[in-house]
């Protein structure tokens, strides 16, 4: 983009028609999002974990096209909204080129734009998705997931304390906490003989952090990322167009999430995913990159996101990128029920795993025990992941989504609130962290649930 056209778009921020945030949400968007769902007939099948209907997943797209030029971007700080016309969307869209290198040397990955069914493996992500970890464990937990063959990016954690501190907002530890959290994350990638392997940042700290962590010896190098986030319905705020305008001069990736929610204003299943397709296509044109991640919870049942209306949109959603742009699209599973080392945690990955792959998105692992307790992420749900979603390249959606439910029913029943998850084991508990090796029991569990996977269907290729 232009520096004019971003220049354009700030201005839109300053002059933009007036709007409180609180009208912005009641008067301009619920109204829109809920016609849009009705005028286009879009309807969640719960059998349809992966989308197989082309035209639900056209309708969907251009309803999430109608919203953003509809009801626009609404700058929290200013109350004024970027109003986007259909012509500028389509023309950023058809600017993209649909590949970009991260990581450098040996340890470069070429991110690809994949559509539905292809046949170019994912790209995966491993790490604890900035869930909690503890200072001790960092390094070995990074490196578990940057050790993993099938895993090609690795993700960051959130430092619970840092030198014994909580670090908290806009405070000196938050500033050293993102420097330390670098720098533990390059010596992991280090000790797992990936030097250049690709990390990515904080999205949770703010800008002066992130610029810290970036010009300190051993910090975030140019082929490296930094997320950034909108706020959910179709909100950016000034200090995340700070980061991204620093992520576009210092030259490194721009990586946006930009979360919608099942039982929050949108309402239903349909009305997030519309939600999503727009906050996607926002972030292109607002973040001025060409990656985005499909981020969608339910805040009935907050906050896992391995149910099946929460993993049905996310493909839904990466179904209608995947086909009508050429975004790199990134999916989310960064917070499963179940603890590490159990039966379930295994197969809340794998059908995520398997609905992005072959939705057209590039999946990532997370946390188990839903990313509220300390540790409780290990490099095997990164293998689960990788493994999968290099392995269902090329196979049909009809084939994937009877995959999908089948893996479905062998946790569906103890998903909260009727059902209770087993608690698993945290970090320390099933790896030895000075060799970072799976126990014994882990191992064979995983061999087990492989096994049990590959008679519904998934032939493996590792």
């Amino acid at each position: 983009m232009s520096r004019s056209r971003v220049w354009e778009l700030w201005r839109r921020a300053e002059t933009g028609p007036l709007c409180p945030e609180r009208e912005f949400d009641l008067k301009r968007f619920y109204p829109a999002v809920k016609r849009l769902v009705k005028e286009y007939d879009i309807t969640y099948d719960p059998e349809t974990v992966i989308p197989t209907d082309n035209t639900l997943i056209d309708d969907v797209f251009k309803a999430g096209i109608d919203l953003l030029t509809e009801v626009g971007v609404l700058c929290p700080d200013t109350e004024k909204i970027i109003q986007l016309e259909e012509r500028e969307v389509k023309e950023s869209l058809a600017t993209l080129s649909g590949e970009m290198t991260v990581g450098e040397g040996k340890d470069a990955c070429l991110l690809k734009h994949r559509k539905m069914e292809d046949h170019e493996p994912a790209r995966v992500f491993a790490g604890p998705s900035g869930n909690p970890i503890s200072e001790e464990m960092a390094i070995p937990i990074y490196q578990s997931c940057a050790q993993e063959p099938t895993v090609d990016l690795l993700m960051y954690g959130t430092p619970t304390t840092i030198a014994g501190m909580v670090s908290k907002d806009g405070s000196p530890m938050e500033m050293y906490a993102e420097v330390a959290n670098v720098r533990w994350l390059r010596e992991a990638a280090r000790r797992a003989g990936r030097p250049g392997m690709f990390i990515i940042g904080s999205g949770a700290v703010g800008v002066a952090p992130a610029i810290l962590a970036s010009l300190v010896e051993n910090g975030y190098r140019k082929t490296d990322g930094i997320q950034l986030a909108g706020l959910p319905q179709l909100k950016i705020p000034y200090f995340e167009l700070c980061k991204a305008e620093f992520c576009i001069e210092y030259g490194c990736r721009g990586w946006v999430t930009s979360p919608a929610y099942i039982g929050g204003l949108p309402g239903g299943p349909e009305a997030a995913a519309v939600t999503e397709v727009a906050e996607c296509i926002a972030a292109n044109l607002v973040f001025r990159t060409p990656w985005v991640c499909v981020d969608i919870h339910d805040l009935l049942y907050p906050p896992g996101t391995s149910r099946r209306d929460v993993m049905s949109m996310v493909n839904l959603v990466t179904a209608a990128l995947a086909k009508h742009t050429k975004l790199i699209v990134s999916t989310l599973c960064d917070r499963v029920y179940a603890g590490c080392c159990t039966d379930m945690a295994f197969y809340e990955f794998a059908v995520a795993a398997l609905g992005a792959a072959v939705a057209g998105g590039d999946p990532m692992s997370g946390c188990c025990r839903e990313g509220r307790y300390t540790d409780y992420v290990t490099g095997m749900e990164g293998r689960c992941t990788g493994e999968i979603a290099k392995s269902v390249t090329g196979m049909r959606r009809v084939d994937a989504n009877d995959i999908a439910k089948a893996i479905l029913a062998k946790y569906e029943d103890r998903l909260p609130p009727k059902g209770k998850p087993p608690i698993g084991k945290e970090f320390r508990e099933c790896y030895n962290p000075k060799t970072v090796t799976p126990n014994k029991e882990y191992v064979e569990l995983y061999g087990k649930i492989k096994k049990e996977l590959e008679d519904m269907g998934i032939s493996y290729k590792f």
